[in-house]
């Protein structure tokens, strides 16, 4: 099935190939997740997700039952390979702010997945549908951006801190913060600052840079600012400043 053909089928009936995708990935052995991971039900996954599959209800109350189970199976420790088709199912319902708090600790992940197991901890919703859940999401952040500076500052292995706030630096989106009320975010941003500059070290950037000073026969200040960050809806904060 070509994309095209594929967008239009999944369009019709986004729920039910939805439920689908989620049996399979239920039905496979753990030794043939990852196989199936780089074939055509991956393909279906992400299909999904791209069309906003996430956004989507479950169907009925039967359905929702469905998925609780699985969010019960991996809250408080997603085995591997035992319960890494509950994880990979549970992708196609839910974002990770409307799952049990700490959903993620001690979760053993394979390699495989890792970036998809980190986009699910980190992925917002695009748009908020309850009351309150702007500020549920927030707690949420907080506790995952705490996940996030815990590993880069732990004790793990130096591979797993460099690439935990590699992925972070590059992926995490701050912009649904602001929509949440009566909210402190200082902790938060600070520790958003820490991953930043912890990052930019592993890449051997300069932070702490002492600039020469201007001659003085030149009174304006020169200052640069990338034009990208006129954009609000990418760059909120930078906006914001300027």
């Amino acid at each position: 099935m070509n994309r095209l053909r594929f967008l239009q089928y999944a369009l019709a009936n986004p729920r039910k190939i939805r439920r689908e995708t989620a049996e399979q990935w239920l039905r496979l052995p753990g030794e043939h997740l990852e196989a199936a991971y780089a074939g055509d039900i991956d393909k279906m996954h992400r299909g999904l997700i791209r069309i906003g599959i996430k956004e989507k209800p479950p169907a009925d109350d039967a359905e929702q039952e469905f998925v609780n189970a699985l969010i019960s199976r991996i809250a408080g420790g997603c085995r591997y390979p035992e319960e890494t088709g509950a994880l990979l199912a549970v992708m196609l319902f839910c974002r990770g702010h409307l799952m049990p708090a700490r959903w993620y600790e001690g979760a053993a992940v394979p390699k495989w997945l890792y970036d998809d197991f980190l986009k699910l901890l980190i992925d917002p919703p695009e748009l908020f549908c309850e009351i309150g859940e702007a500020d549920r999401f927030c707690r949420y952040w907080e506790q995952a951006v705490t996940h996030f500076h815990t590993v880069a500052f732990g004790n793990q292995d130096d591979s797993t801190r460099k690439y935990n706030a590699a992925f972070f630096a590059k992926n995490a989106s701050f912009v649904h913060l602001y929509f949440a009320s009566q909210v402190n975010l200082k902790d938060v941003f600070t520790k958003q600052a820490e991953l930043l500059e912890f990052h930019l070290e592993t890449l051997g950037s300069q932070l702490d840079y002492d600039f020469p000073e201007r001659p003085s026969d030149r009174r304006k200040i020169r200052v640069g600012i990338l034009n990208s960050h006129f954009t609000p809806a990418r760059n909120p904060s930078h906006f914001a400043g300027l």
